[in-house]
């Protein structure tokens, strides 16, 4: 900090041809500020003030400085937050983005300040200021890293996780991947608030007609569904509860929304498959999943009969063949439970289809698989 010329040679290169420079000069710009603090942050916070020219690299320049910097940084809340709120309206998702995450890392050093100026935005007009508040707990979450969340994080959360029946796409996938990271990584501080939660969560495992639509591409037509990605992060979020928190969930309206997906796009068959594996060995669980076998027989009984149409590529082809090996891994796992004898229509599924002519042979492979596979995976 002694050098005078130090900063605007390091900011110099913000204007640099190559974007590897200028990425550079900026990472160089915050782990600099990190070890001069009290030096740095008033320069730093005057050149976003005066200039909006390198607002990108500046940000990431405060995102290394309080990632670098950790607690030191707690002291310059109270400057640093105005300048990042400033930015959560911003059209640009990529610095939305780079807001959150510093946003995310100054609220795991100083809860008590920035998380309640967080919440007062969650009503916000502005739904990229929603989407930008609700980002920022997932940084925080994994920055506070194996320590609880601090009380003023932890009260907060319903309000921030209610986002989930927000009016905006994109707000409502950020909280399902908020809800996600916290059931991953902080079970404990959600198993209280599951009762409000899974209803919000169930609700955006259904396919909405509304947000499905044909765009015209000249010589073919492709459908669009704007909310595939929700769904998906539903399932995954549901994926997550049932490894992580599995006794505090109602196993039949579980199994409910996870027919749906069985019906659904293929990504989402892949993880309603590896939720059946797993469900069917969980002794909570088993017994309510093989009331559910009869409505579950025809849904995977489409996806095992299902065939690729003569122009199919190569992509196409190998998806088909995952999707065939993943329904079959989740009937075999079906299978092995007690009781499955008695459900007429599993037992036709077992019979007619998976040792019939066309499939019998790659079953009993994959039977043989996971016959093999160590009992411990």
């Amino acid at each position: 900090s002694a050098h005078a010329s130090l900063l605007p040679a390091v900011t110099g290169g913000f204007d640099a041809p190559d974007e590897e420079t200028r990425a550079a000069a900026s990472y160089a710009l915050g782990n600099l500020a990190a070890g001069n603090l009290s030096a740095f942050v008033p320069h730093i916070l005057s050149l976003m003030a005066s200039s909006s020219a390198h607002d990108y690299l500046m940000l990431h320049a405060l995102k290394e400085m309080i990632g670098s910097g950790g607690d030191l940084c707690a002291p310059y809340t109270t400057q640093l937050l105005p300048r990042l709120l400033a930015f959560a309206e911003r059209d640009e998702e990529g610095v939305r983005n780079v807001v959150s995450e510093c946003l995310g890392r100054l609220a795991a050093v100083a809860p008590s300040v920035v998380v309640p100026e967080l919440q007062a935005l969650v009503p916000s007009p502005a739904a990229a200021t929603r989407a930008t508040v609700i980002g920022c707990l997932r940084f925080a979450i994994t920055d506070i890293g194996q320590s609880p969340l601090p009380p003023a994080l932890q009260s907060s959360l319903l309000p921030f996780l209610t986002l989930i029946e927000d009016a905006d796409l994109k707000v409502r996938r950020g909280a399902l991947l908020t809800l996600n990271c916290l059931a991953h990584n902080k079970p404990a501080a959600i198993r209280e608030l599951l009762p409000k939660l899974l209803p919000l969560l169930y609700g955006e495992t259904v396919r909405r007609p509304e947000l499905v639509h044909q765009v015209d591409l000249g010589p073919f037509k492709h459908t669009v569904d704007d909310g595939l990605d929700l769904r998906k992060a539903a399932f995954e979020t549901m994926e997550t509860l049932l490894a992580r928190a599995a006794d505090r969930l109602e196993f039949s309206a579980f199994l409910t929304h996870l027919l749906d997906g069985l019906k659904d796009d293929g990504d989402i068959k892949l993880l309603c498959h590896r939720m059946l594996i797993d469900l069917s060995v969980h002794p909570a669980a088993a017994p309510v999943l093989v009331t559910t076998l009869d409505a579950m027989s025809e849904p995977l009984r489409l996806t095992l009969t299902a065939t690729l149409k003569d122009n199919a590529v190569k992509q196409q082809i190998e998806r088909h063949h995952e999707l065939l090996r993943s329904a079959m891994r989740a009937v075999r796992a079906l299978e092995r439970m007690p009781d499955v004898e008695g459900v007429a229509k599993f037992a036709e599924l077992l019979r007619n289809t998976l040792r019939g002519p066309k499939l019998a042979d790659k079953y009993a492979a994959i039977c043989a698989e996971e016959e093999a596979r160590p009992s411990d995976e």
